[in-house]
């Protein structure tokens, strides 16, 4: 899932929950009986305008949360889970999982119009699987929060950054190399506000079923 404060979902602003075919699309079983995911293949070409989903920009402060589930060769990878392009195709915000390092960075624009990258790479390789997981950050004015499966992972302050050109798009899925796009399932895609996530606390349970707990919710 992928949200921000205004309630943006990027399924159904993508039409990935509506009838008509999409190529490279194809619904398939989620995390649970009664979730539905979308399978995404390498012939999938996922944009939107930029404009047409943040006419006033994208937030300073909001919550970045997906549901997803690598496939085939994505864990070894080097790619953007989503990214905000300029209008010359140029990334200026966004999350990358580099399956080589096994690392997590947010990356954006900084003050002197260059890409900086933050890492989380403490506890991140839990994720280069073929199984489920949920990534979430939590991003305020000068600090951003990485949970993984509902668990506390790194913080780390969030130096100022440009705002985003509204003239260019939001990609999903794509490899950083070239462009393309990289096979996964995605369960829910959507913004929401800047809160943590509710961990799974209860230590009584095994660590996969606090997982299935924290997909659920």
């Amino acid at each position: 899932m992928v949200s921000f404060p205004t309630g943006f979902d990027f399924i159904s602003n993508y039409g990935l929950d509506r009838s008509r075919r999409i190529p490279g699309v194809v619904e398939v079983p989620g995390t649970n009986e009664f979730q539905r995911a979308y399978r995404i293949d390498r012939s999938a070409r996922l944009f939107i305008p930029t404009r047409d989903l943040f006419p006033n920009g994208l937030p300073q402060e909001f919550s970045f949360v997906s549901t997803f589930r690598m496939l085939e060769d994505t864990r070894r990878e080097r790619w953007s889970l989503f990214e905000v392009r300029d209008r010359t195709g140029r990334p200026q915000f966004g999350v990358t999982l580099d399956g080589g390092t096994k690392n997590v960075e947010m990356f954006f624009t900084n003050f002197n119009g260059e890409i900086e990258r933050l890492a989380f790479n403490r506890r991140s390789r839990r994720i280069f699987n073929r199984n489920w997981h949920k990534i979430h950050f939590s991003v305020t004015r000068d600090n951003v929060e990485m949970y993984i499966d509902c668990k506390p992972i790194f913080s780390q302050p969030l130096p100022p950054r440009l705002p985003v050109d509204l003239d260019g798009n939001i990609v999903m899925a794509t490899r950083e190399s070239d462009g393309a796009t990289v096979p996964a399932d995605y369960d829910d895609y959507d913004e929401i506000d800047p809160e943590p996530p509710v961990e799974a606390t209860t230590t009584e349970k095994p660590e996969i079923e606090e997982v299935v707990q924290c997909l659920a919710s």
